[in-house]
């Protein structure tokens, strides 16, 4: 009679071991795109503050150009894991830190737009 046992060592696999640095061209342009979106929305806010008032639509192109840097970020960070299934570190800390920032840029944007500062 012939048993079928498992080991913890026999799981399937991706093909691929966990690894820090991701493995494929989208996932490293996904961290390097969440990476362009953090700094973005750490410095556009404090040049458009120093600037705005005598170019007041540097404050709405900063805020344009952080949030596309957001939305490229999440939507290549979304696609490398759903799709080529990265696993790597990089890319998990990146989509743990760009999908959140999106949703809170789009909440700021939309509540500026309805608010009236644009």
């Amino acid at each position: 009679m012939s048993e079928s046992r498992h080991d913890a060592s026999e799981r399937p696999s991706s093909g691929r071991a966990p690894s820090l640095a991701p493995c494929t061209a989208l996932g490293w342009v996904a961290v390097c795109a969440a990476g362009l979106g953090a700094i973005a929305w750490l410095t556009l806010p404090v040049i458009a503050g120093l600037v705005g008032d005598a170019n007041p639509s540097l404050s709405s192109g900063a805020m344009i150009t952080g949030m596309v840097l957001l939305v490229g970020a999440a939507v290549f960070n979304v696609i490398a894991l759903a799709l080529l299934k990265e696993r790597s570190v990089l890319n998990i800390v990146a989509a743990a830190v760009a999908i959140p920032a999106l949703l809170l840029v789009l909440m700021l944007a939309l509540g500026g737009f309805f608010n009236g500062w644009f």
